[in-house]
């Protein structure tokens, strides 16, 4: 394998069909949600989110969360 890690065929296709998105979603909101949840289905997590920086506070926020909201 001289070192490299192999890629399946469906990561490739993933990866293609988030290119496309980019290409073609006009929404921000909307792309950022479709790429966090294939990202999340890829990786076979129970949840994830993308939170960014507010340039104004500089403090981080939740832009895109998937899974469920633990009850407290």
């Amino acid at each position: 394998m001289n070192g490299r890690t192999q890629i399946s065929d469906s990561t490739i296709d993933r990866l293609r069909e988030i290119s496309h998105w980019v290409s073609s979603v006009l929404d921000l909101d909307n792309l950022l949600e479709l790429i966090i949840d294939t990202a999340t289905k890829m990786m076979q997590a129970k949840a994830s989110s993308l939170l960014l920086l507010d340039p104004k506070t500089k403090k981080l926020y939740f832009k895109v969360a998937t899974g469920e909201r633990k009850k407290s």
